[in-house]
């Protein structure tokens, strides 16, 4: 009886382009969580340490400890005002390490748009106009790993509105040494027409290939009536194998359902 209640409401739910999966990396198809596609490569407890580059006010911070509890985060924030509402949420999480610069290849001070609390800010100040410009410090990546005595990074997401590929070459020493398992970050797939950037993916593939970085799966926030322009990408370093032997594929269907639903409102 249980078990045709139970098909009946997964059936109606369907209907109405609703998915539900066991919360559990085994069953959920890649694509669908990035938390849960990393666990299917490492055990919780082996994500010991994460780089939240661009942290905002820390919407990823409030991700990661429910799958990764056990992890020491690492938030970078450079804009003043959202690092200190940043510091005020995360002040009662222990493992969590809050710093006022960005991340980049060079180091020094650089101009950003500052637009308070703003997840759009961006070093590319050609790329938009804002009546909010300030100056901020900027390491690469090396050298902090190198001054804070870090080793090793289990996941390294960024999420710099068009900086990404500067974090990444900051990055090269971690990269080519395999120090960094695996890397989450904001892409663009094509030129957007509003030109709130991102970093271009297929510049980010190539680099990371030759470092040995894999494409583990996407994930489409940016689906428009134009297409696919703009999501998330997990890679991993070649050299991470999954947790057994499972197979677990792509499920294109929740893409295809959202667009659709885009278009059909139109």
């Amino acid at each position: 009886m249980f078990q045709k209640i139970k098909s009946t409401a997964k059936y109606i739910l369907n209907l109405y382009g609703i998915e539900i999966y066991n919360t559990n990396y085994r069953t959920i198809p890649l694509g669908c969580d990035w938390r849960y596609d990393i666990s299917y490569y490492s055990h919780q407890d082996k994500i010991k340490v994460v780089f939240d580059v661009g942290a905002n006010i820390g919407q990823t911070v409030n991700q990661i400890i429910p799958i990764f509890p056990t992890s020491k985060i690492y938030c970078f924030e450079p804009i003043p005002s959202t690092f200190k509402v940043l510091c005020d949420n995360t002040k009662n999480l222990s493992n969590v390490k809050c710093f006022e610069i960005g991340l980049g290849d060079i180091s020094g001070e650089f101009l950003i748009t500052s637009e308070p609390l703003s997840g759009q800010n961006t070093f590319l100040l050609d790329s938009k106009t804002s009546e909010y410009v300030t100056s901020v410090k900027v390491i690469s990546l090396d050298e902090f790993c190198e001054s804070e005595n870090i080793t090793s990074i289990s996941v390294l997401k960024i999420d710099t509105e068009g900086f990404e590929c500067k974090v990444l070459s900051g990055a090269c020493n971690m990269l080519s040494s395999k120090q960094i398992d695996f890397i989450l970050t904001e892409v663009d797939f094509g030129k957007r027409p509003d030109n709130d950037p991102h970093g271009n993916f297929f510049e980010i593939f190539d680099y990371l290939k030759t470092f040995g970085y894999d494409v583990v799966a996407f994930y489409p926030d940016g689906l428009d009536k134009h297409g696919w322009r703009w999501g998330n990408v997990l890679f991993k370093s070649n050299h991470v194998l999954p947790r057994k032997n499972l197979i677990r594929r792509h499920n294109l269907k929740e893409i295809i359902n959202l667009h659709s639903t885009y278009l059909n409102s139109k």
